[in-house]
């Protein structure tokens, strides 16, 4: 057994347990009235500048920021929001009204107190980058406004190098620094703008900022260099293209559009890898997060290539099939809409059907012509039969589907019956004509409508004005024959063509001109090819035919 402690022992212990509560009050009551002054001066700015009547949401902040430098934080923030932010004086009263006018006539001296506090900040914290950050933006929004006033771009630059350094997580931080750089490019030291394509580079992830960067980083550092500058992120390249080629700068739209669509496939192959991770784990939270942001970050109509197709059939395939959402304004939607659209051949249907089958509000017909191509066909025609629009327009897809199917084994009798069920004003459209003229065995017309000569050129009146072609496509006369589209723009350029509204690929303009050959094979009924700019000069004209 352990000896009692003796009584001095005792006694000790107790002074002690007495001593140290008074100086842990001592060290409180020192450390509020520290705070307490370090406040004094946020407050008086804030009340000097009318934080109470134009800003009472930041007033609260101020009274309940966890420190006086946070707190002055605030008030440097708001104080570069009235120099460079605009308000609305409708439905303000008088006394607001008042002191938002009054603000321009002391907005230098407000700067200059912002520039203090945020001076003061620095000092009782030097760690944290945030503070340095508005440091320099305080100073540069104050020597901006200045006009003869003599430029020193170490006075901001500075301050915000260094939270760039150390705030390299947040988007604002390397923003502000490289619109500033650009900003004052012709004030700054040739030292220092050497490391300007690096400090571009961080700014350039965030797309938005490309769009609005991009040329004039080009005047600054030349086109070659910030094309150099951009990252290897779809979204960063694929902005800055179009900003290039709205400048007039087609070899860098050229090359970031080559690299937009290298990063692309990566980023979506990269989406794919994980959604096959979460998968294999039977991380069910994880794999609809990974499907969702598929579908956010990459748009079905990118691509439309035979890898493309089956990448999207097994993004469908993972995709968690208990994941609720409305068929309206669904990402996942809009991937079966792809295939819907001229795309069914060599799908496996029961993959599409069971991609919809949680979502709501899906069309009937949509629903209809799923069953019917994940062989359900009883459960299709309870849908059709069931239907209150049976036999209306909306009808004549399945309709065609079902014509088709019933073909395909040889049914002819079925085929003629689901024909019979269309819309009588919609029987002579492409898709149903077509299948009507196969159950009749009627030989096909030698080209299509469109086309005008035995040559197979087609009609200049066959195209739309934002360079569309609708064809009708019997695949018994099409099948082994190739669409060539002849193209001259106004420059040296890119040009995408696809159909249904689906990129299947680009094409140079050298010299302003181009030749598109497109196999006809795999293509069946309405079908619209389309022409668009991608980079680089307008397209002047068109001409098509069919061989």
């Amino acid at each position: 057994m352990s000896e009692p402690a003796s009584a001095p022992s005792r006694a000790a212990f107790r002074l002690l347990g007495a001593v140290v509560p008074i100086v842990l009050i001592g060290a409180s009551v020192a450390l509020y009235r520290a705070d307490l002054r370090g406040r004094r001066p946020v407050e008086a700015t804030a009340k000097a500048y009318s934080f109470e009547v134009r800003r009472p949401a930041e007033s609260e902040m101020i009274r309940y920021a966890p420190s006086p430098d946070f707190a002055a934080q605030v008030v440097v923030y708001s104080t570069i929001t009235d120099a460079l932010g605009r308000v609305r004086l409708k439905g303000l009263d008088q006394m607001e009204r008042d002191a938002w006018l009054d603000v321009p006539l002391h907005l230098d001296e407000q700067l200059a107190a912002a520039r203090e506090l945020a001076l003061d900040s620095i000092e009782s914290r030097p760690g944290w980058p945030l503070h340095r950050y508005l440091l320099g933006k305080v100073v540069y929004t104050r020597d901006r406004r200045t006009p003869g006033a003599e430029i020193v771009p170490d006075r901001w630059l500075v301050p915000l190098r260094s939270a760039a350094r150390n705030a390299q997580g947040i988007d604002a931080v390397a923003e502000t620094l490289a619109a500033v750089t650009l900003e004052a490019w012709t004030t700054i030291p040739a030292a220092q703008k050497r490391d300007a394509p690096e400090i571009l580079g961080r700014s350039f992830l965030d797309p938005s900022f490309v769009r609005k960067a991009w040329g004039v980083s080009a005047n600054a550092i030349g086109p070659d260099a910030a094309t150099g500058a951009v990252p290897d992120s779809a979204a960063s390249l694929r902005a800055a293209a179009r900003a290039a080629a709205g400048i007039g700068e087609t070899k860098s739209a050229g090359e970031l559009y080559r690299r937009w669509e290298t990063a692309e496939w990566r980023e979506r192959e990269a989406d794919l890898v994980e959604m096959r991770r979460r998968t294999a784990k039977g991380d069910y939270v994880g794999l609809v997060t990974a499907s969702r942001n598929f579908a956010s970050r990459h748009s079905a109509g990118d691509y439309d290539t035979p890898a493309a197709r089956e990448q999207l059939e097994e993004v469908l395939r993972l995709w968690p099939r208990d994941s609720v959402e409305a068929w309206a304004g669904s990402r996942r939607a809009e991937i079966v809409r792809f295939f819907l659209e001229g795309r069914m051949s060599g799908v496996d249907g029961t993959v599409l059907a069971g991609a919809v089958s949680s979502l709501t509000g899906v069309p009937f017909p949509t629903q209809a012509r799923l069953f019917l191509a994940a062989g359900l066909e009883e459960i299709a025609e309870e849908l059709a039969s069931g239907s209150m629009t049976r036999g209306s327009f909306e009808w004549t897809d399945y309709y065609v589907d079902l014509a088709r199917h019933h073909l395909e084994r040889n049914e002819k009798d079925r085929a003629a019956e689901a024909l019979s069920r269309i819309a009588p004003a919609a029987r002579g459209e492409c898709d149903a004509a077509i299948a009507a003229a196969s159950l009749a065995q009627n030989p096909p017309p030698p080209q299509p409508a469109a086309v005008s000569s035995a040559d197979g050129t087609i009609v200049a009146e066959a195209w739309s004005t934002n360079g569309m072609l609708s064809l009708c496509l019997d695949p018994r006369a099409t099948a082994k024959r190739s669409l060539v589209v002849n193209v001259t723009s106004s420059g040296s350029g890119l040009v995408e063509w696809g159909w249904n509204d689906a990129r299947g690929g680009t094409v140079a303009t050298e010299a302003g001109r181009a030749t598109i050959r497109v196999p006809l094979a795999g293509r069946e009924g309405r079908d619209v090819f389309f022409l668009r700019s991608a980079l680089g000069g307008t397209i002047a004209s068109h001409t098509a035919r069919i061989e």
